[in-house]
């Protein structure tokens, strides 16, 4: 299934919250008004950022953070050997496309 984020039922989301490491990683985006969204990131069981900000300033944040996609030179901040294994995820859900 394509993702359409022109589509209908993302548009009128409102939030979005995403979770993973048993819930000790975790990212929360909730529209406000206008362009602004309160961005929340829960890193490693730490409520690190909690801020209201433009959405052209979340995209150019997460531009940078991903390396533009080039996820095999991203940075991590776990050891190695999980590090490698999410790099792995992500080449093999995008060699299924």
């Amino acid at each position: 299934m394509q993702w359409d984020p022109t589509s209908e039922s993302l548009r009128n989301l409102g939030e979005i919250y995403i979770e993973g490491n048993k819930g000790g990683d975790y990212i929360r985006i909730a529209h406000i008004k206008d362009n602004m969204v309160r961005l929340e990131i829960g890193h490693c069981c730490v409520v690190t950022i909690s801020h209201e900000i433009p959405v052209e300033i979340l995209t150019s944040l997460l531009c940078k953070a991903t390396n533009y996609g080039d996820f095999e030179n991203v940075e991590l901040a776990w050891d190695d050997e999980f590090s490698q294994k999410l790099k792995a995820q992500v080449r093999k859900i995008n060699e299924e496309k």
